[in-house]
């Protein structure tokens, strides 16, 4: 079974986000089993697919309940609003 997360930024900060994810991901040694990010004229989504639970629930807390670094804002998403 895998553990989905889906975040939702805009797509101008394409780039940016997706290396806040990665460091966020290294920095709590995550290895999500794929990763995937869906493009419109506006927005991005980016889908993470983990093995374990934990993992997923960890990526999906909103950064205010965290005690490290976390993932990019997103607006509309599982995490970051």
């Amino acid at each position: 079974m895998l553990y989905v997360v889906e975040l939702r930024g805009e797509r101008e900060e394409l780039s940016t986000i997706m290396g806040r994810i990665r460091e966020w991901l290294d920095s709590q040694r995550f290895e999500p089993d794929a990763f995937r990010c869906t493009t419109d004229d506006v927005t991005v989504k980016y889908r993470l697919e983990f093995k374990f639970e934990p993992e997923a629930f960890a990526c999906a807390r909103p950064p205010s309940h965290r005690t490290d670094t976390p993932p990019p804002p997103a607006s509309g998403a599982l995490p970051g609003d």
